[in-house]
């Protein structure tokens, strides 16, 4: 005997045919499937060419087969109905979610646009217009000014000119390092060797008679020196903006694992709610923002942290209950010689 088909039925099936077999002189027989009320196929049994019609027994064998297998499929169609429903709906909430994460992304994207238009226009206008008003009045009155007065305006147009010139690293920086494009070679390098170079070319542009120095000798680390650098300068820029008085420490140190390097001054300090918010890209605090000493972009502490993790470091902050700030930056440790 073998099952030939397993089929839903073209049509409607009077409820009396559940579960009744119909057949005759044929060697075959069928059955309806039906459970809990639905009707689900019809169960179709014939038996080899050669062999006799289904007996007694052998019915009742099919009616109990019918009787298991049609809970089953009825389970098995609830799952299926269940699991396709299920997909579908993580489908739609899947496209949900990523509309919504696309539109909240260009939401954030044109907040950071209309910021940085803002904060632009806002810190480009000042050296800029002393930049052009010094150059105006330098032409104008070329012959009357003596050269203590062309000495003073070109100081002051150099350091426009400086402002500018950092804005617009600082922007070209950040835009490299958000677009991976800022690529680090690390090799050992000596901190205090990378100290004195930057005491004679970078800082010249800072206010280096406030800058207090303690570096050790023969502190080797791994990282890229030009962004190592950057990172320290953004730090100094940093302290001696938002800390008008007092010195501003660069340090060293190590222990069996890293290297550290670290700025502090004596400022005001961060308060604790803005000490994460700090890292944001164009954010610069309530307590300084609109200052004159607070201009910039607001992305000084933003690029530190990102050329320091580009290197493999980590840069941490502490603001000690006496005021003040101090940015460590660390570095794992190189045992070779610089």
């Amino acid at each position: 005997m073998i099952l030939r088909r397993l089929v839903r039925p073209p049509g409607p099936v009077a409820p009396h045919q559940a579960r009744r077999l119909t057949g005759g002189p044929s060697n075959g027989a069928t059955v309806v499937l039906r459970a809990s009320g639905l009707l689900l196929g019809i169960l179709s049994v014939d038996t080899l060419p050669e062999g006799s019609p289904l007996t007694p027994a052998q019915i009742q064998a099919v009616e109990w087969v019918a009787d298991h297998i049609a809970p089953f499929i009825a389970r098995w169609r609830t799952i299926a109905a269940l699991d396709e429903r299920l997909v579908r709906q993580a489908v739609e909430r899947t496209e949900e979610v990523r509309r919504t994460a696309e539109v909240a992304a260009r939401q954030v994207l044109d907040r950071l646009a209309s910021e940085l238009i803002v904060i632009l226009s806002h810190e480009l206008r000042s050296p800029l217009s002393l930049v052009y008003g010094y150059t105006e009045l330098l032409l104008a009155r070329l012959d009357q000014l003596s050269r203590d007065d062309l000495r003073w305006m070109l100081q002051e147009v150099m350091a426009g000119a400086r402002v500018l010139v950092t804005l617009l690293d600082e922007l070209v920086d950040f835009v490299r390092l958000d677009q991976r494009a800022l690529a680090p070679e690390r090799r050992p390098v000596e901190v205090a060797a990378l100290v004195a170079q930057m005491a004679t070319a970078s800082l010249a542009a800072l206010d280096s008679r406030r800058i207090r120095m303690a570096v050790p000798a023969g502190l080797v680390v791994q990282a890229d020196p030009v962004l190592l650098e950057r990172a320290l300068v953004h730090l100094l820029r940093n302290a001696l903006t938002y800390a008008p008085e007092g010195p501003v420490w660069l340090r060293a140190g190590a222990d069996d694992r890293d290297v550290w390097l670290e700025v502090a001054d004596s400022g005001p300090g961060i308060p604790p709610e803005e000490r994460e918010r700090i890292w944001d890209a164009f954010y610069r605090g309530r307590e300084v923002a609109g200052r004159a000493t607070g201009r910039g972009l607001g992305l000084g502490l933003t690029l530190v942290r990102r050329l320091v993790e580009a290197q493999g470091g980590v840069v941490e902050l502490r603001c000690p209950p006496e005021g003040g700030c101090v940015f460590r930056l660390v570095f794992p440790r190189d045992a070779a010689p610089a």
